[in-house]
């Protein structure tokens, strides 16, 4: 059930839809038709919205250019479509590898042996030095 509904929102829903309940929102509907059964103020403000609409009713509508619905597209913006990437996985690899090849050489360059390290100097490292070159030193070793 929907909650129940004040004066000024059933005002507003007979300001923009009118005095037929045909109009109003589906949603607000059940809420504005209690009001109106149990208000005499909603009543009364329903009988002006109709007097209103018969009014509106009895002006002759305007013509409508045959071409409007074509100006009107073709004035609205068009949408490019953007391309999906959701199949080629080669983008986000590279990226990764690209970070952790930067990560990895910032380890070894930023290292205590950066000035004056070779090639042979890495050979001999032991699986958790080589952790500690990519990941920095652990909790328990610092």
């Amino acid at each position: 059930m929907s909650a129940p509904m004040d004066m000024t929102c059933f005002q507003s829903l007979l300001d923009a839809y009118g005095a037929d309940p045909g109009r109003w929102p589906a949603g607000e509907r059940a809420a504005a038709e209690a009001l109106l059964a149990a208000d005499p103020t909603a009543q009364a403000a329903r009988r002006e919205a109709l007097a209103l609409d018969a009014a509106l009713d009895l002006l002759p509508h305007p013509p409508v250019p045959a071409d409007l619905a074509a100006r009107i597209a073709a004035a609205a913006p068009m949408r490019t479509p953007r391309p999906a990437n959701n199949n080629r996985p080669w983008p986000m690899a590279l990226a990764l590898a690209a970070s952790a090849a930067l990560g990895l050489w910032l380890g070894v360059a930023a290292g205590p042996w950066a000035g004056d390290a070779t090639a042979g100097d890495f050979a001999s490292l032991d699986r958790q030095e080589v952790a500690m070159l990519a990941f920095g030193p652990t909790l328990d070793e610092e």
